[in-house]
């Protein structure tokens, strides 16, 4: 619908096209990287264009920077730019507490939220349980540079340099 909307008016169809890009969010960043980058060759050969200009919205933003590293898949010589809407480029702390908390009761309610409840697992367990044996949403988890947001038992909080001991330890955490 995206596409549709922005590709008909009031510019000539093909003047400024628009592609929506969906990708697996469960598998890793690179193999969607690479499906990214497949898709701005054809994007790039269907129009005759030189370069693209990407907006990424929270995982989409570590896809597209994979996608654009020389270690990843190279294509940032055709990318004219990137705007990045909520990348988590140190984490995503919301990732993190689904595995404590579950998914929010706000978020399963009415149809649409009952389904996303469905999907991700709803409870803490039935989160950690769908959510553990995939790889996206582990990537996600919040890195030693994500500053302040775990705390222990007592409330005192996690140094940074600490948190991947933490983790490992099992101890009770809160975010």
């Amino acid at each position: 619908a995206l596409e549709a909307t922005l590709n008909a008016a009031p510019f000539e169809p093909g003047e400024h096209p628009v592609y929506a890009f969906g990708y697996d969010w469960r598998r890793t960043v690179s193999h969607a990287a690479t499906l990214l980058a497949r898709r701005v060759r054809y994007v790039l050969d269907k129009h005759g264009a030189d370069k693209v200009l990407l907006v990424t919205h929270s995982m989409g933003g570590l896809v597209a920077r994979y996608a654009c590293a020389p270690a990843g898949c190279g294509i940032a010589g055709l990318v004219k730019g990137v705007v990045h809407v909520v990348q988590p480029c140190n984490g995503a702390v919301v990732a993190y507490r689904r595995f404590v908390e579950g998914v929010g009761v706000e978020q399963r309610t009415g149809f649409e939220g009952k389904i996303f409840g469905a999907i991700l697992g709803g409870s803490w367990w039935g989160y950690t349980m769908i959510m553990s044996g995939t790889e996206g949403p582990l990537q996600l988890m919040p890195n030693h540079v994500y500053e302040g947001w775990l705390t222990g038992p007592e409330g005192q909080v996690i140094p940074a340099a600490e948190i991947y001991g933490y983790y490992a330890s099992g101890g009770p955490q809160s975010v």
